[in-house]
């Protein structure tokens, strides 16, 4: 699913960036163990690949992984176009 993210305060236009979801069941049984599938009702983090020369959340305002928030913007079930 296609997701667009931006985290607060954003100055260049390059401080939104287009995101890819991917939830595998290594991720799922991590998080939730045996109960069950995730469910949208059941979601309220994000957690970004640290892979690469630079993380996603450095090219956001340069933001880290100490507890920045982020705002996560989808476009129905469909994701966006």
């Amino acid at each position: 699913e296609k997701l667009l993210v931006y985290r607060a305060p954003g100055v260049a236009a390059g401080d939104v960036r287009a995101a890819l979801s991917t939830i595998t069941p290594a991720l799922e049984k991590e998080l939730f163990g045996d109960k069950g599938p995730m469910t949208p009702e059941r979601s309220n983090a994000i957690f970004f690949s640290v892979r690469g020369a630079r993380s996603l959340a450095d090219k956001m305002g340069n933001g880290d992984y100490d507890g920045d928030m982020y705002t996560v913007m989808q476009d129905g079930p469909s994701g966006l176009a």
